[in-house]
């Protein structure tokens, strides 16, 4: 451990980053607008691009994703393999 202090060490509120709640992410909110089954996401596709989201909202810092996935790194990069995310 490191007795530097970082920005990412800080809370959100006090270095000025903020996330925007799950149901702003244009994938999910579209998801669930339809009630016809038929249509319905799959958890995996909702899955996907949640994480997409707090990646891109991260500016794909993969630790700090991470942690507000509430996963470990290693089953964070799995699954962005498994999903073939890309940063754009």
């Amino acid at each position: 451990t490191s007795d530097k202090i970082t920005a990412d060490d800080l809370p959100d509120k006090v270095s000025g980053r903020t996330l925007t709640h799950p149901s702003a992410v244009p994938e999910v909110q579209e998801s669930v607008k339809t009630g016809d089954q038929s249509e319905s996401p799959t958890l995996e596709s909702i899955e996907k691009a949640y994480i997409f989201w707090v990646l891109n909202q991260t500016g794909w810092n993969k630790t700090r994703a991470a942690k507000i996935l509430g996963i470990d790194a290693s089953t964070l990069y799995r699954k962005i393999d498994r999903y073939e995310l890309k940063q754009s």
